[in-house]
């Protein structure tokens, strides 16, 4: 399971792969569950991408966000 420190993280990889500090625990975290892959860069930059599983994590959230009834669902119920 995933915290939600874990998954601003992924959020931050997929938005701006470079503007996040590359050997924070929540992204070392998400490398040991073959989240996100780091690279060094040949200019000594890292970037940081997100794998396919990560895309996958991400897809279902969005899908379960969007199953998720709205606040005008409700004040209508």
């Amino acid at each position: 399971m995933l915290s939600h420190h874990e998954i601003s993280t992924l959020l931050l990889v997929q938005r701006a792969p470079q503007t996040f500090d590359a050997y924070g625990a929540d992204l070392l975290n998400l490398q040991k569950q073959e989240l996100v892959e780091v690279e060094r860069l040949r200019n000594g930059h890292t970037t940081a991408h997100l794998t396919r599983r990560g895309q996958e994590v991400l897809r279902r959230l969005e899908h379960l966000h969007a199953q998720r009834p709205t606040e005008l669902d409700r004040s209508v119920a």
